[in-house]
């Protein structure tokens, strides 16, 4: 006898399986990258195990297999929890589970709690994952997750009816054992039209449900952090100049600055241990601290203060990726809009923050004076601060500091003159440097003086080390330098591959001013771009650099460039402010609390209305629809002149339609026979549908023939 566990995954024919398998594997593809390698690694072997389970090669696991495997997953999803956090373990359990309860299709509704898990897991992925790529990937595969649905009840296309050896009736219909390719096609066009059927009220809902904050965030994860560091060493940005992956955007309002004016500022670094740049930790600790709308207020009047703005402003939007890490980027010298100052930190070294790290793309207005100057006045403890350097740190360096000294009084006068020797002598920037081989205290000596070979990081360091040792307030910035432009978009786009370093010296009644010398060994590099540096060093990024110069694949780049852009900032970046805007155009100055009423009012009767709708329907169905399929297939009879008589009963009616299609009789008792038990017998909900759908099998079936 068969196990009752087994009954209904018994009646599940391999095509529903199939299905089933395939939605699970692509569901849980989309979060292989946030699941545990353990955990990955678990549900694919359940998965190659079901799989075998479906060939008939293994039989299904035991009850007490299955809560070994799900008692133990957990204590060491609980083991590990600490470290993911609760969003991460949580998926991970949501994962666990699926994987598992593929095992257990006891009833029915374990079929639908499995395909509704499907989507839930699904759902999940656009938490970490929102571009526009992963977008149609979700569409593409929420169809998918509907196949499994539609092939089950899809008996009236492509089914086999399972009999009941004693009683010759239908009990249950059930779906081939193989299906055809158009069959498939057919599945595929079902789920597709459901889904782009969803859409328009999709979007209703997406455009006018009110956009509430969410209750949690995504949770960091240390090797998640991508981008600049808050530290740099020489070599560090190296790693990110090799990297093609999009920093952010940016679109200018006001006519934007020419390209080499294209310097965003990130991170300023003004301690220095005699090897690793650093961000100074009182600038660490005042960012922290306003965090309120108080402090973040009182701090940036304080911040104002020390700024002179002048000229006309850069106006121009924002879009970061995700980095996991707080900074923002702008153009010196950058005032954050009243209307952003609720979500962004403005700090003491001129740099702006998010008030949390970005795990999600984030987008923000920014205004910019390129011709204010920072910080005209300075305190003799930040002098001091920023002439600090350790102790026997890079000894050639700091006596050809003070040669420079004896030679130059004026500050401007003595950087110039670093700049001239970068620019005439035999330096050269590569991204592939030779090994600094030398301590940690003399790495910027053996580059100056030996090696000579280098790129930003190595240049602006030993510039701002110079400065230092020849008693000139000076400090170490990174940040991106440079930008594409998308002619289809209007935007500009910053890799991470335009990852820059330059340095900043304090200047008498000049204040603080920025000085790049990679300009002076590689003036491509700030007047061109760093693709231009990269193609002429034949580097790894050749191929990357030579595919901009094939014209009509650099415009399909750009297009679907500017397509992600589009997605980002309408669809992604839509958000309460966004949303009131909207309906302040589409309702005139309504009153947000009266809007909110009648929205809800309607959203509660449009779903009052589609309920009654379905409910109605649902009547009409359990209680005329075989009625329906009885006089239809009257009617069709009756033109083959067969017409029941009125004491004729409907068995023997019956018999004289199987005798005019004799071989279609079995069809015809059976269809009958069905009828009967529908409208004379008391049935229960289950019994009374897979009465009504193995009808209507029949009924298709002797439609066809007559």
């Amino acid at each position: 006898m068969t196990k009752p566990r087994d009954t209904f995954a018994k009646q599940l024919a391999k095509p529903v399986h199939w299905l089933m398998l395939l939605t699970m594997f692509a569901n849980c593809a989309l979060l292989v990258l946030e699941l545990s390698s353990w955990i990955s690694a678990i549900i694919g072997l359940l998965l190659v195990y079901q799989a075998l389970v479906i060939c008939e090669k293994i039989r299904s696991p035991n009850k007490p297999m299955i809560w070994l495997i799900a008692i133990t997953g957990t204590i060491l999803l609980a083991w590990q929890s600490k470290q993911n956090g609760v969003l991460i373990s949580m998926l991970n359990l949501l994962c666990f589970s699926y994987a598992l309860k593929q095992f257990e299709l006891n009833r029915r509704q374990d079929f639908y709690l499995q395909t509704v898990l499907g989507i839930f897991v699904l759902a999940a992925a656009m938490i970490f994952q929102q571009s526009l790529e992963i977008s149609v990937l979700f569409i593409a595969v929420l169809i998918l997750n509907l196949l499994p649905l539609l092939c089950y009840f899809s008996s009236d296309n492509f089914s086999i009816p399972v009999t009941n050896n004693q009683t010759g009736i239908n009990r249950q219909p059930r779906t081939a054992q193989q299906l055809s390719v158009n069959q498939y096609k057919t599945l595929v066009w079902h789920s597709t039209r459901l889904v782009l059927q969803s859409i328009p009220f999709a979007l209703v809902l997406f455009f006018l449900f009110p956009r509430l904050s969410p209750f949690w965030q995504v949770p960091l994860a240390q090797s998640a952090k991508t981008g600049l560091s808050d530290q740099v060493s020489i070599g560090d940005i190296n790693q990110l100049v090799q990297s093609n992956e999009l920093a952010f955007r940016a679109t200018f309002e006001s006519p934007a600055p020419a390209f080499n004016q294209f310097y965003w500022r990130t991170l300023v670094m003004e301690d220095f241990d005699g090897k690793t740049w650093k961000i100074r930790k009182e600038n660490q600790r005042n960012s922290n601290i306003a965090n309120t709308s108080s402090n973040n207020s009182n701090q940036l009047s304080s911040i104002n203060s020390q700024i002179n703005y002048q000229g006309q402003p850069l106006l121009y939007k924002v879009i970061a990726e995700p980095s996991y890490q707080s900074w923002l980027f702008a153009l010196d010298v950058a005032q954050p809009p009243a209307t952003e100052r609720n979500k962004l930190n403005f700090t003491t070294d001129f740099t702006v923050q998010a008030k949390v790290p970005l795990s999600q793309k984030f987008s923000y207005s920014m205004r910019s004076y390129p011709t204010a100057t920072m910080s005209k006045q300075l305190s003799p403890d930040s002098k001091q601060l920023n002439r600090e350097l350790p102790q026997g740190s890079n000894p050639r360096l700091t006596a050809y500091a003070l040669e420079l000294r004896q030679h130059y009084a004026d500050d401007l006068t003595l950087a110039q003159a670093v700049l001239e020797r970068i620019r005439q002598q035999n330096y050269f920037y590569t991204l592939t440097p030779p090994l600094l081989t030398n301590g940690e205290n003399q790495q910027l000596d053996q580059f100056f003086f030996d090696s000579q070979q280098g790129f930003c990081v190595h240049y602006a360091a030993s510039f701002t080390f110079i400065m230092r040792a020849a008693g000139i307030p000076a400090r170490l910035v990174t940040g991106y330098m440079g930008a594409e432009y998308n002619e289809n978009g209007g935007f500009y786009s910053i890799y991470q591959r335009d990852a820059h370093a330059w340095s900043e010296i304090w200047l008498e009644d000049k204040g603080w001013t920025r000085v790049d010398p990679t300009a002076a060994v590689s003036p491509e590099r700030v007047n061109q771009g760093f693709d231009q540096v990269s193609s002429l060093q034949q580097s790894s990024l050749l191929g990357f650099a030579n595919l901009r110069k094939i014209d009509w694949l650099n415009k399909v780049r750009q297009q679907l460039d500017a397509l992600d852009y589009y997605w980002t900032r309408w669809i992604i970046g839509y958000n309460s402010t966004n949303q009131y805007q909207l309906f302040k155009q589409l309702f005139g100055k309504m009153p947000l609390w009266k809007f909110a009423i009648i929205t809800t009012l309607c959203f509660v009767l449009g779903l009052s209305f589609i309920w009654w709708l379905n409910r109605d329907k649902k009547s009409r169905r359990n209680t005329n629809q075989w009625q329906g399929y009885y006089h239809d297939l009257a009617t069709r009879l009756a033109k083959k002149k067969l017409v029941k008589q009125p004491r004729q009963s409907l068995s023997e009616f019956s018999q004289l339609v199987a005798a005019q299609y004799p071989t279609h009789r079995a069809e015809v008792n059976h269809f009958y026979q069905t009828y009967q038990r529908l409208e004379y017998q008391a049935q229960d909900d289950n019994s009374q549908e897979q009465a009504l759908q193995s009808l209507k099998l029949s009924y298709r079936k002797l439609k066809k023939a007559i």
